[in-house]
């Protein structure tokens, strides 16, 4: 996917989610676990707009001609090869995207061999609860409860309100939605929406199971004596949903003491159907391609942009080739979406060179509508 999706896809699920901020207002939801479960939308809802993109980028496409120009060999450019604006952006935005994957994917091994090593433990309600004497206070992995080693000693109502917490966690798959919040952190990392939504998510998950407990337990106050102890010993681990973190301890205390008993309200019908209105409306804002009765040729606007240099192997072999791409371009002219649909022989570089320099590319577009055509682009050596 390139940079211009992800920038789309970014935009795309900021506009959503400033419809569904709308909506919760409009629908006074202020039930912790609705809310959360109108954010999972969102969330699962940009995913699959990211998706979307790269899979069904344009309604219509229509064949233009084919138009071929040559490729540059590297000696014949003054020094190396150019980088431009757009290419070091999208370096640095593929080094931090890798970056918070790798980050990602050793937290779930970490946590993984944290929940290996526990010892299983029965409690009530059949629940997959392990003890470790790494952890210092409880936290949800999957569908598993890890429990400090001292959960034994702990007086009844502080072991009951504890896994009433974490059990609510389970049921709701938080961690599995904090998992792909994370995800999607790491895939729109340069968006703040993204980052917002997953710090959102994980409070509001942890309000709803503090609930949770408070039913269990039927007393906030001693709820929230227990939450404080609890956050006294509060460690981080890797990819964990915690019972209690210390940078939110204190305003979720402060909640719980002004916890309304009164049963919730059901999410009206008009706010889903908002929801599913505004999704929707999101996914459809997009360029789409317009039949001209008579199409001119896809060409390049001479001048802007910079040549495809020669690739180093192929240079070296004495190889020559082409890679053809179908390009969608906007009212100006400027690519909206890349996609390589040919490239002979295979594997020299042809197409990944060609496409960054069509990416910096414009065409010519003289009847001003947006529009979908093919390009070849020939490598050939002097």
């Amino acid at each position: 996917m390139s940079l211009a999706l992800l920038i789309e896809g970014a935009v795309r699920a900021l506009l959503f989610g400033l419809l569904v901020f709308a909506i919760l207002r409009l629908a006074r939801l202020r039930q912790p676990r609705q809310a959360w479960a109108v954010w999972a939308f969102a969330l699962i809802a940009s995913l699959a707009m990211m998706a979307s993109l790269r899979f069904f980028p344009l309604p219509i496409t229509v064949e233009f001609g084919q138009a071929t120009t040559r490729a540059i060999p590297r000696g014949v450019v003054q020094g190396a090869a150019h980088r431009d604006l757009f290419e070091l952006a999208a370096t640095l935005y593929a080094t931090v995207a890798v970056l918070l994957c790798l980050r990602l994917a050793a937290g779930l091994v970490l946590s993984a061999r944290l929940r290996r090593r526990a010892q299983p433990v029965q409690v009530p309600g059949g629940l997959d609860a392990r003890i470790s004497a790494q952890i210092a206070t409880p936290v949800t992995f999957g569908r598993t409860i890890l429990l400090p080693a001292d959960f034994a000693s702990w007086p009844a109502e502080k072991r009951q309100a504890v896994l009433a917490h974490e059990q609510a966690h389970v049921r709701w798959f938080d961690f599995h939605v904090q998992l792909l919040a994370q995800l999607h952190c790491a895939l729109l990392w340069f968006s703040p929406f993204a980052w917002w939504l997953q710090a959102e998510l994980r409070e509001l998950a942890e309000q709803a199971s503090d609930e949770a407990a408070i039913a269990s337990i039927g007393d906030k106050h001693r709820y929230a004596e227990i939450l404080f102890e609890v956050a006294k010993t509060a460690q981080r681990v890797p990819l964990a949903v915690a019972m209690a973190r210390t940078s939110s301890v204190e305003r979720r205390m402060d909640q719980i003491l002004r916890h309304d008993t009164r049963p919730a309200r059901r999410v009206p019908v008009a706010a889903v159907a908002m929801l599913l209105f505004a999704a929707v409306v999101t996914t459809s804002i997009a360029p789409r391609a317009q039949v001209a009765s008579d199409p001119a040729r896809l060409t390049r606007v001479p001048g802007p942009g910079v040549n495809p240099f020669y690739p180093d192997r192929a240079q070296q072999e004495n190889v020559e080739g082409y890679a053809e791409f179908r390009i969608a371009i906007d009212a100006q002219g400027k690519p909206l979406r890349i996609e390589m649909t040919a490239e002979d022989p295979a594997g020299y570089g042809f197409g990944e060179n060609a496409r960054r320099a069509l990416e910096t590319w414009a065409f010519k577009n003289d009847d001003g509508q947006a529009r979908t055509g093919t390009y070849r682009l020939t490598f050939r050596l002097k």
